[in-house]
């Protein structure tokens, strides 16, 4: 315990970059009174960030390889075993989101009791990664609606788009983690929509959920281009499927959002990262 506790206060003295930044943020009960610690000790594990009276852990990511996830995963599953919930984020979104960031934290937090209350038996609500990505996809539309009206421009439409995708596999990743199941996105020219691999190994569109539905495009907005490592030569009337698997890992890919010259890339990672950022315009042939 001794030795644990030493290495705590050592990563405390050590704070990367990202840490630092959302640290800036937790500190000194800023959000709504709510106490964070950093670098905490808990059982044999050493959080990134927790709040004990919300029970809430934060944890921030780097890329990470397939044995590194596996041990988050049993990490992951000793800490629910002692009733905390566990919200991680990539450290690129941390440094590039950090406002969404801590708004997905801030709703986390509101389905725990208040800080004034104390905390009795069987525990909170919690919150579900999926109520988490409607929050983050609802700031993302309203920043987009707010940068057109008050500053109409090309790029923000197509910009937007391509990070609700990005938000939007996030989450499918962590719903086939979660579910064990094996999720697909197919990609049109004009949107996609999501995949579940059924128990007759069909896979069906759904439709019925809430975040993963179909997302056509605004007028305007096209996929120009896909491109999956590892996806075979397909006839042009077949829709690439992007495949999501339950060890969090995907095939690296690129997915490219256009509005005449403006373009927007989502690219992919073999580690199951996921970015967006602006693209070249397209050669003139």
């Amino acid at each position: 315990m001794k030795e644990i506790t030493k290495r705590a206060r050592t990563l405390r003295n050590n704070l990367t970059d990202t840490e630092r930044r959302l640290w800036s943020r937790l500190k000194r009960e800023q959000i709504n009174g709510y106490k964070f610690r950093r670098q905490f000790p808990l059982g044999p594990f050493i959080v990134d960030f927790v709040c004990l009276e919300a029970r809430l852990i934060v944890e921030v990511d780097g890329g990470q390889h397939a044995e590194q996830r596996q041990k988050d995963e049993q990490r992951d599953k000793w800490l629910a075993s002692q009733n905390f919930h566990v919200l991680r984020f990539w450290d690129n979104d941390v440094l590039r989101e950090t406002d969404a960031v801590v708004e997905a934290i801030v709703q986390a937090l509101k389905n725990t009791p208040t800080p004034s209350l104390p905390r009795k038996g069987g525990g909170s609500k919690g919150f579900t990664l999926i109520e988490v990505a409607v929050v983050m996809l609802v700031i993302v539309i309203v920043l987009g609606i707010v940068s057109v009206n008050l500053e109409p421009d090309r790029e923000t439409p197509v910009r937007d788009e391509a990070r609700r995708m990005v938000l939007l596999l996030k989450t499918a990743q962590q719903e086939s983690i979660l579910q064990g199941k094996i999720l697909a996105v197919a990609i049109e020219r004009q949107g996609y929509y999501f995949l579940m691999l059924n128990d007759n190994n069909e896979f069906k569109p759904m439709d019925g959920d809430e975040v993963l539905r179909a997302r056509p495009l605004p007028s305007g907005i096209v996929i120009s281009g896909v491109d999956i490592e590892g996806m075979p030569e397909t006839e042009e009337t077949e829709t690439p499927r992007l495949i999501l698997l339950p060890t969090g890992e995907l095939s690296p890919f690129t997915v490219i959002f256009s509005r005449g010259d403006v373009r927007w890339r989502v690219e992919g990672a073999l580690t199951g990262e996921i970015t967006a950022q602006t693209a070249a315009p397209a050669e003139k042939v």
